[in-house]
């Protein structure tokens, strides 16, 4: 099945940012992301596909060279006029690497929508010194196709494309399972509740609250995202 094409250029515009910042799922990735930058000593960090830059505002950029990449023209201009010096550029990832090099490039939920992932993984290598990377794993589904996703990822698949790129995988897990995959999922898939667009309501932050709480009793190391650090 072929994904849906997508109009990233404007995509900011159609989602808005609500279900970025207090989405659960979203939530923990920025949390998973940020223990795994812990890891790693850095003074500079770009994120690839940085959107309206809701990792970056998570993160303690004191002192640090701080830049952005993406395809939106709308997040861009939205991180330029929040951090006037950051470096901040529309970039396809999978053409190009940026001209400057940083200690570290996080890599967030942009792999799936590229169709020549290891050509970006490529330009990633000449981008950084250590990756952080977050991607759906498991079974290929419809919700898939809906959101321009090209494939999901297994652990071995993953590995060896990094590999093939030049990197050198440091620690790589799933994470999701049981409580974000298949409960959260299951209820998106068969409600009217729109995950990806809206203004998050009183109510529905009340239920994403009791849903971050659950998701921090996911089996470690089990799930359908996966996420990893490369050097």
């Amino acid at each position: 099945m072929k994904p849906k094409k997508q109009d990233y250029k404007n995509i900011w515009k159609e989602l808005g940012q609500d279900y970025k910042i207090h989405g659960p799922s979203s939530r923990h990735t920025r949390r998973i992301l940020r223990k795994y930058l812990s890891l790693v000593d850095y003074s500079s960090i770009i994120d690839i596909g940085c959107g309206p830059g809701i990792l970056l505002s998570t993160l303690d950029l004191k002192g640090k060279k701080f830049a952005g990449a993406d395809l939106s023209e709308s997040g861009i201009k939205f991180c330029k006029e929040r951090w006037p010096k950051g470096n901040f550029r529309i970039i396809d990832i999978a053409k190009e690497a940026p001209k400057e090099r940083y200690d570290v490039a996080v890599c967030s939920e942009v792999l799936e929508h590229i169709k020549d992932d290891l050509a970006a993984m490529k330009n990633l290598r000449k981008t950084c010194d250590n990756l952080v990377i977050s991607v759906p794993a498991g079974k290929y589904s419809f919700s898939d196709h809906e959101m321009g996703h090209f494939r999901r990822y297994t652990k071995e698949d993953m590995i060896s494309k990094l590999k093939k790129a030049g990197f050198k995988v440091v620690k790589c897990e799933y994470w999701g399972f049981p409580f974000y995959s298949p409960i959260y999922r299951f209820f998106l898939n068969n409600t009217k509740v729109k995950q990806r667009a809206g203004k998050v309501t009183i109510f529905k932050r009340i239920v994403s609250e009791t849903l971050n709480i659950m998701f921090y009793l996911n089996i470690p190391n089990k799930g359908d995202r996966l996420f990893v650090l490369a050097r």
